[in-house]
C-alpha cells in the first residue's frame, strides 16, 4: 500500500509540485486573511478608549502592512502554482475565475484604498495637539470620523469578498 493520496478536483492524484502549492495556498490564506477578523475588535477597543487610538491605527496598519498584504499577494503565486500545477481550465472553471476576479478587487482595494485611508488616520492623530496633562483627549476632528467611516466600511467589503472567495474556492458552484 502505498502513501496517503493527494486529490485534485475531478478525483486525479495531485502532483508532489502541486500538493506542495496547496498547502502553502491554504496556510497562506490562513495566515494572511485571518488576522483582518481583528481589525474591528482592535477598532471597537480604540473607540473605547479613545487614548489609545493610536496605538490601535498603527498596530492595524503594521498588521496589514507586513502581514495581511504581503501574504495576500503571496497568495496569487500560490494559486498560479496550483493553476499550473494542476492544470485548471479557468473558462471551464467559472468558479475559479470569479474567485480571481474577486481576489484582485480585494488585494487592490486593500492596497491602494484601505491602506491608505488608515495612514491618514494616522497623520491626522498625529497632527493634533497633545491634551494637557490629566485631561481625557478631546472629540476627533471631522476628518478623522470621515477617515474612520470609510475604513469601517473599507473593511465590510474587504470581509464580503473575503467570505465570497472563500465560498468560491471551497464550494466550487458549477454555472
Amino acid at each position: 500500500m502505498g502513501g496517503p493520496s493527494h486529490r485534485a478536483p475531478g478525483g486525479m492524484a495531485l502532483s508532489p509540485l502541486a500538493a506542495i502549492f496547496l498547502f502553502l495556498h491554504v496556510m497562506g490564506a490562513i495566515a494572511a486573511f485571518g488576522p483582518s477578523f481583528v481589525m474591528p475588535i482592535i477598532a471597537s477597543q480604540s473607540r473605547k478608549m479613545p487614548s489609545g487610538t493610536l496605538f490601535g491605527l498603527k498596530l492595524s496598519d503594521v498588521i496589514e502592512r507586513r502581514l495581511i498584504i504581503p501574504l495576500g499577494l503571496f497568495q496569487a503565486v500560490t494559486g498560479i502554482g496550483l493553476i499550473v500545477t494542476i492544470g485548471f481550465d479557468l473558462s471551464a472553471a467559472h468558479w475559479l475565475a470569479a474567485g480571481i476576479v474577486l481576489y484582485l478587487i480585494a488585494i487592490s482595494f486593500a492596497i491602494l484604498v484601505q491602506a491608505k485611508t488608515v495612514e491618514s488616520m494616522i497623520h491626522v492623530i498625529e497632527a493634533l495637539p497633545a491634551p494637557t496633562p490629566g485631561t481625557p483627549p478631546g472629540p476627533p476632528p471631522a476628518e478623522f470620523m470621515a477617515l474612520a467611516k470609510r475604513a469601517q466600511q473599507g473593511g465590510i467589503l474587504l470581509s464580503v469578498l473575503l467570505v465570497l472567495i472563500v465560498f468560491f474556492m471551497s464550494v466550487r458552484p458549477q454555472f
